[in-house]
């Protein structure tokens, strides 16, 4: 075992609130009487409030004060990464950020005057700018997860729009999913029968209704969302598509749209193919790679390319009219 995972697990074994000797502490751990005063010595000096009783029926033990000053042992990388995590819950808007601050925190008021500036050095060169939102979702996400915890049944107003008139839905709440700077609720809807997934961001209200239900066994947030790609109606023979791009970024980000993501055939050095109908390409795919102009090129199907080069000129045209709305 690695020394920092020995000195913690003497820590624990009298943190059992147990009087043990130096002898019962190597034998537990295997290791050497010498070796556990050592470690006992480290843990004295990182401020461990233990104590040595002598003579017969003595030994080790720890103060009850050690749960109010619990000593830090966490490496210069550890401890990077949770003051950073911090900036990516923030971007997240994730509803226990400033439980996780105030956390940090307290672990800031433990360091020592070096190992604070060298922690602000190690830190101050990531940082993260929050997505641009008009109104914060922490507020529903909270309840949202707290009935994902305590497996109760909410009442939700639901907006299938972001200006769309907003509809009463009672849910099971499954689990809460985050991603490409939204989250997403896994959820058995009442009114559909059926398992659906919804927008937090659209979600206007959630309230507890006292009920609660069971979540399907080994059941997987992430696989309910993939599920969730809705099938056209007639498949029809799978249209085999291929993008190029000296930006292998944006091919990435056609790659893990929600709606094209089950139909990657093949992700190369450079280029992208799907094998997917005729339907779902026509309906999602001219509109998505306009949005990245020049960066991306269809090498085929035609049909494709056409119905891009139509959308682009019927673009021109509108913006080129002189009575626009």
């Amino acid at each position: 075992m690695p020394r920092l995972d020995n000195v913690l697990s003497v820590l624990w074994l009298l943190n059992t609130g147990a009087k043990m000797t130096a002898e019962q502490m190597a034998d537990k751990l295997e290791i050497s009487v010498r070796t556990v005063y050592r470690y006992i010595d480290a843990l004295c000096a990182s401020g461990a409030p233990i104590v040595s009783e002598p003579g017969h029926g003595g030994g080790f033990r720890l103060l009850p004060s050690f749960d109010d000053g619990v000593p830090l042992f966490f490496d210069r990388t550890e401890l990077k990464a949770m003051f950073h995590s911090l900036l990516w819950t923030r971007q997240a808007d994730y509803p226990y950020a400033d439980s996780l601050q105030s956390a940090l925190r307290k672990i800031d008021h433990r360091l020592q005057e070096a190992e604070r500036e060298e922690l602000k050095r190690q830190t101050s060169a990531i940082d993260a700018i929050p997505h641009m939102s008009r109104s914060s979702v922490g507020p529903v996400l909270k309840r949202l997860e707290q009935a994902v915890t305590e497996r109760q049944t909410v009442s939700i107003r639901y907006a299938k729009s972001e200006r769309g008139e907003t509809s009463e839905r009672l849910v099971n709440p499954y689990g809460l999913l985050f991603r490409l700077n939204a989250w997403y609720l896994a959820a058995y809807c009442h009114l559909r029968q059926a398992e659906r997934i919804f927008r937090v961001d659209r979600v206007r209200e959630a309230e507890f209704t006292g009920e609660t239900f069971e979540r399907p066994e080994r059941y997987s947030v992430r696989e309910a969302y993939l599920r969730s790609v809705p099938e056209p109606e007639t498949e029809g023979a799978p249209v085999t598509v291929i993008l190029r791009s000296g930006n292998e970024s944006i091919l990435d980000q056609i790659c893990n749209q929600w709606f094209l993501r089950k139909y990657v055939a093949e992700r190369a050095d450079r280029e992208a193919r799907f094998s997917l109908p005729q339907e779902t390409m026509m309906k999602y795919m001219p509109y998505l790679l306009l949005s990245f102009g020049q960066g991306v090129r269809v090498v085929e199907p035609a049909s494709l390319r056409k119905a891009l080069s139509e959308l682009a000129r019927d673009l021109a045209a509108f913006y080129e009219s002189a009575e626009l709305p």
